[in-house]
């Protein structure tokens, strides 16, 4: 008489063979890609301030000085931008670009002039006539640094500041190290909102400097998934899940016997 196939066996490796494999490509194929994580923070001089709507060519603040130096070999030039939290696309910049070189030895410092020289609400709204005052939230600003050579780094310098009304102030709690979108945008040799300050900001990378290439140094974001970790748990699973369903189809072809 034909000895009849366990329950367990008929239903329980089924499920655990299905769960197994959708684990293991969860877990192979399923991994958020690193981003890019900030250098260090910005400091603002003074840390509020009008967002100037009605004045939208005096400078945001006194001066904007990265907490650092850039990594080394990344200091021949330095652009300062602003956008919304969260945006993936490149920033407006507050003016043209730090090109002196050497800021890979001495922090960046942005003082108003040719390198600073927008109000906020002007950066964000992309030169719109008149300048509206930017919408209540928060907002990055960010230093980016290159090489002329290779191009920009993958990191930055990110400082976020909350807007209420037509009032802007550093916020008081800021990501101690979370990831900033990984986006490129080349260095100009003038303001990005416009070569004059009669053209409009440009939202898109400008061609003035080294076009920018991902950053061999950088590496993963410090805020990365461990990739290589998860992956290799996936894949154990993925070769347990067929190892599971070998052994019913064996077992089967036995008991059939």
């Amino acid at each position: 008489m034909k000895k009849p196939t366990p329950l367990l066996l008929r239903t329980g490796a089924p499920l655990v063979l299905a769960l197994a494999l959708m684990a293991g490509a969860l877990l192979a194929f399923g991994s958020p890609p690193a981003q890019a994580a900030p250098l260090g923070t910005i400091v603002l001089s003074p840390t509020t301030g009008s967002v100037g709507a009605d004045t939208p060519t005096t400078a945001m603040v006194d001066s904007a000085t990265a907490s650092a130096a850039c990594p080394t070999g990344y200091g021949d030039q330095v652009g300062f931008r602003a956008r919304p939290v969260g945006q993936a696309t490149p920033g407006n910049a507050f003016g043209s670009i730090l090109s002196a070189g050497g800021y890979d030895t001495t922090a960046p410092k942005f003082v108003p002039g040719t390198n600073l020289r927008f109000s906020l609400a002007r950066v964000l709204s992309g030169n719109v006539t008149p300048v509206p005052v930017p919408a209540p939230g928060d907002y990055e600003l960010y230093m980016n640094c290159f090489s002329g050579t290779t191009g920009e780094h993958a990191d930055r310098f990110s400082l976020i500041i909350t807007v209420t009304g037509s009032t802007w102030a550093v916020k008081t709690t800021q990501p101690s190290d979370s990831a900033s979108p990984s986006t490129s945008a080349s260095p100009s040799d003038s303001a990005s909102p416009s070569p004059s300050a009669s053209t409009s900001v440009s939202t898109s990378p400008t061609t003035g400097g080294p076009s920018p290439s991902p950053s061999k140094p950088g590496g993963l974001a410090k805020t990365g998934a461990p990739v290589f970790g998860i992956t290799a748990a996936g894949m154990g699973l993925l070769v347990a899940g067929f190892a599971i369903l070998r052994g019913v189809r064996r077992r089967r072809t036995a008991g059939g016997a």
